[in-house]
């Protein structure tokens, strides 16, 4: 097993492994947040959905086995500060467009996982 830090060139690194490999992402969310967060004020919604747009298509073209996981954040409150709301509509977006490549998503409340997408046991 070999661990890798990526805070922000996700999309990078998983072009790199081949069908050998199983790869545990751990998290996509905190991923967005160093995406929002390491570019401050001058990030405009573009550059994020570019980034996005570069780790779908590195996800799409990997042979590799992905497990990815992500939070749910947008099931709470929503902060009223401007850049929390960007990270919240950010991270459901990007959750959006990965389950909709994704041959399985499941979503877990509580330790207990539903399956929303594709079919299987658990692990």
């Amino acid at each position: 097993m070999v661990t890798h830090e990526c805070p922000t060139e996700l999309a990078k690194l998983l072009r790199a492994f081949t069908s050998d490999d199983a790869v545990l992402v751990d998290c996509l969310t905190l991923w967005m947040n160093n995406i929002i967060y390491n570019d401050g004020s001058q990030l405009k919604q573009s550059d994020i959905q570019q980034h996005v747009d570069d780790l779908l298509e590195a996800i799409e073209s990997t042979e590799a086995t992905l497990i990815l996981v992500s939070n749910e954040v947008g099931l709470g409150v929503v902060p009223m500060g401007e850049v929390s709301r960007l990270f919240v509509d950010n991270a459901g977006w990007m959750n959006q467009a990965i389950a909709r490549v994704a041959t399985r998503v499941d979503f877990v409340a509580a330790g207990l996982p539903m399956t929303l997408k594709g079919t299987g046991k658990h692990f």
